[in-house]
């Protein structure tokens, strides 16, 4: 089992779990090699964090996590230029985007994923934790994505999300399997629905049609009595 906190596919359920190991606790960029263990952070600047270079056995090019839009309706962006272990390796890189402050959000949460991978496969999911703190304890959104390989694979999850009027963190998780090289980009949308209002006269506004009522029916009445 990988000492980094994991999501974990099992039954067609993706869960989240603590591992022994502390992860970051500021949003950021995580990435950990599950067969030694090894890991990378890069904090959250300027909305987006980005990694080249070595991780374990891994070598990863241009992998950004990205806030797109925060608020009520966040979109995370997950983007993946390339990883790859050897194509004979059968270890997997686990790669994390988590930022904070978003909501509150009562709604839809749509997860989708496109790429290209050779000699492995790409599998994604998110989650959210109302205790608003990056990489803590998230709760499944949408139910995962894939796994999903070979030349230009596609897919996409849809789950509800209700914060429950607090704000909350939200992260990605790609979890690339096999030693092969990768070209992904996996977004998280989230769409908050407002309930529907219905104006309501004022007290003021109340009166009045009272009275242009009560007006208009006494004209009414005078001129029955002249037709009379």
């Amino acid at each position: 089992m990988s000492l980094v906190k994991k999501w974990i596919l099992a039954a067609g359920l993706v869960g989240f779990c603590a591992a022994s190991q502390a992860v970051p606790s500021t949003p950021g960029l995580y990435l950990v090699d599950n067969s030694d263990g090894a890991s990378v952070f890069v904090g959250l600047s300027g909305g987006s964090a980005s990694f080249t270079g070595t991780v374990g056995t891994w070598t990863v090019a241009l992998t950004t996590g990205t806030t797109l839009q925060g608020g009520v309706n966040p979109v995370l962006d997950l983007n993946i230029g390339s990883a790859g272990a050897g194509w004979q390796s059968t270890g997997s890189l686990q790669i994390i985007y988590s930022d904070i402050n978003f909501g509150p959000s009562s709604g839809t949460a749509t997860l989708s994923e496109k790429g290209n991978s050779m000699f492995g496969s790409v599998t994604a999911s998110a989650g959210y934790s109302t205790g608003n703190k990056a990489f803590g304890n998230e709760s499944n959104l949408t139910g995962g994505v894939g796994p999903l390989s070979g030349f230009l694979f596609k897919g996409s999850s849809t789950g509800a999300l209700n914060s429950g009027g607090s704000n909350y963190s939200a992260a990605i998780m790609l979890t690339l399997s096999g030693g092969a090289t990768y070209l992904d980009d996996t977004t998280l949308t989230i769409n908050s629905t407002s309930p529907t209002r219905v104006s309501v006269p004022d007290s003021g506004m109340s009166l009045v049609l009272l009275g242009l009522g009560l007006t208009a029916l006494g004209v009414f009445a005078r001129f029955r009595k002249q037709v009379a």
